[in-house]
């Protein structure tokens, strides 16, 4: 069975985002995945790692497409 692409629906993308913040590697998450339409959605938040770096995300999903327009993804030191 093919896999599925993770950007084709809301559905596939939180699952996708479930399983990369519930990993060990993780300290804490408060990334969140939401529909703003049948065919766009978002993704903002940040990810926490032990080793002092915060991950911030904010992403405009195109399901429709099976593309992100990756607004901003942005590694600092955690405060």
């Amino acid at each position: 069975m093919p896999e599925q692409n993770p950007l084709g629906s809301l559905d596939a993308y939180s699952r996708l985002v479930a399983e990369l913040v519930n990993r060990p590697t993780v300290l804490h998450s408060t990334l969140v995945v939401w529909s703003v339409s049948p065919y766009t959605g978002i993704a903002d938040g940040e990810v926490f790692f032990p080793v002092g770096l915060r991950l911030r995300v904010l992403e405009e999903i195109d399901f429709a497409a099976g593309i992100d327009h990756g607004l901003q993804l942005r590694g600092v030191p955690a405060r």
